[in-house]
């Protein structure tokens, strides 16, 4: 709410003047606050079992022995104080570790955070340890990335007082403190979202969605809703040639399958019914078929639960009415925030189609722009309020004689 209030306040406030010691103090600020969220998270991981088996795949790299992995991943987990039973789940994994290998290749399918993982721990820094710090720094670079953004709009105290609120909504502390590939793969997003409108660089933007890819596969929907929204009916200047397009596009798909196939992944209905039906400690041994009606069942009782229990999608509706209200997409239009906001908009939904979960930190990305996108609008609106109005040419006064 906080954050709502400096965004809509900023479409009424006077441009404040340039001042070194408002610009200073709204840095010191930013500094502050991030250099105390990044201690805190991880001086204060939340330590969630998906921490296991992202450790596991690690420790894969040097060790194939599976009854060793299991062991050495569970006495890390131990070491570090995270809870690792407590459920039917939790236990079988706890005391199978055929069972709990058979869990890998959900998570190997995020090869670059894994492989991360294992590079921070070749410097000495233990497993558990290298999972947060990754997200971390994903967290605090995402902070950086909104903070440089938002100091196109505004400046000085208003814009650290933004950055900071768009923090908060954006939920980088608690993402931060997760053992997942999350904070790293907003942070790939953003990024690329930060490029391609930016800098006008729609190849680097798709280059670095397409790496986002080996952070998190599922953002395979977003990067080819965001092309294609894009060389459909977005401004010719962001968009990709048709030629670019069709290698993009084929490119991500083929990163996509390739990186399923090499981690030995289940399928999607594996992991629909591990997430939805019912924990799978056995998914190489999954009997049960797929079917319209189940999938129908379990996409109407988890759509349910999000409209009428989550707060995410309600802010991100309102991000997106704002901006669309305040600037409507026209076909070819030059308002590229606008554009974006609604292929956003599409791919989440498109998301939540395919796998209708929510998760604050799933949307870390969308939220930031969302954010970025009211405070650009509103920018746009308190430049036009203080352009006088243009000059009313009076016409010949016809003379009659």
């Amino acid at each position: 709410m906080l954050a709502l209030s400096g965004i809509i306040l900023l479409a009424v406030r006077p441009a404040p003047p340039r001042d070194r010691l408002s610009a200073a103090i709204g840095f010191t600020a930013c500094f502050v606050y991030i250099a105390f969220g990044a201690w805190y998270a991880f001086g204060n991981p939340q330590l969630n079992w998906d921490m296991l088996p992202y450790i596991a795949s690690a420790m894969s790299y040097e060790e194939t022995n599976v009854e060793l992995i299991h062991r050495e991943t569970y006495e890390a987990a131990r070491q570090a104080g995270a809870v690792i039973t407590g459920n039917n789940y939790m236990d079988d994994m706890a005391a199978n570790a055929d069972h709990f290998h058979q869990q890998l290749p959900g998570f190997q399918v995020k090869p670059l955070y894994i492989a991360l993982i294992y590079a921070v721990h070749k410097t000495g820094i233990s497993y558990v340890n290298s999972s947060v710090l990754i997200s971390v720094i994903s967290s605090c670079a995402i902070f950086w990335v909104i903070a440089i953004w938002l100091a196109r709009f505004t400046e000085g105290v208003l814009w650290g007082l933004l950055t900071i609120c768009s923090a908060g909504l954006s939920g980088l502390i608690p993402t931060a403190r997760l053992s997942t590939p999350d904070g790293l793969s907003a942070l790939l997003i953003l990024g690329s979202l930060f490029v391609l409108i930016e800098r006008q660089a729609p190849i680097l933007s798709s280059l670095i969605l397409a790496a986002s890819l080996l952070a998190r596969p599922d953002n395979l929907i977003l990067a080819l809703v965001v092309i294609t929204y894009l060389i459909v009916v977005g401004p010719r200047e962001y968009a990709l040639s048709s030629r670019m397009f069709a290698f993009f596009a084929l490119g991500m798909i083929v990163i996509a399958v390739t990186v399923n196939l090499l981690s030995g992944f289940q399928g999607w209905w594996a992991i629909f019914n591990h997430s939805f039906r019912n924990l799978l400690g056995s998914p190489q041994r999954i009997t049960r078929s797929s079917s319209i009606s189940s999938f129908t069942y379990v996409l109407y009782t988890s759509l349910t639960q999000i409209l009428l229990f989550e707060w995410g999608w309600a802010f991100l509706g309102l991000c997106v009415v704002l901006v669309l209200g305040s600037v409507p997409v026209r076909f070819r239009g030059k308002n590229i925030y606008s554009h974006v906001a609604l292929a956003l908009a599409l791919a989440l939904i498109a998301r939540l189609a395919v796998y209708p979960q929510w998760s604050n930190r799933f949307f870390v990305a969308y939220y930031a722009f969302g954010v970025i996108a009211l405070v650009q609008m509103s920018t746009s609106l308190r430049r036009e309020a203080s352009e006088p109005p243009p000059p009313v040419k009076s016409g010949r006064k016809l003379q009659f004689s």
